[in-house]
């Protein structure tokens, strides 16, 4: 699903939806995510269930990642590992 949301900023709604998603639904928040995510085309990388993301430095998806950590279950779970920069890389449970 990969979405040029060019410099739009994820919504409140958005936002509370991400820190509230259910562990059941993984993929499903993922997806989402992937859908808000500005420069996705170079900053959105996935191969089978790992993730490699960088926010480009944009406030937006600084912002994804930050409802992301409010989602204590699904950080505790699927953080794999940060580097300075801004670039997450998250591993999905089978």
């Amino acid at each position: 699903m990969r979405v040029n949301r060019v410099e739009e900023y994820p919504s409140d709604e958005d936002l509370t939806l991400i820190r509230n998603w259910k562990m059941k639904h993984v993929t499903g928040l993922m997806d989402f995510v992937e859908s808000l995510w500005s420069y996705a085309d170079w900053g959105w990388k996935q191969k089978g269930r790992h993730y490699s993301i960088s926010t480009g430095g944009w406030s937006g998806n600084e912002s994804l990642i930050e409802a992301l950590k409010k989602n204590q279950i699904f950080w505790a779970v699927c953080w794999y590992s940060s580097t300075r920069g801004g670039h997450y890389e998250f591993e999905l449970p089978i």
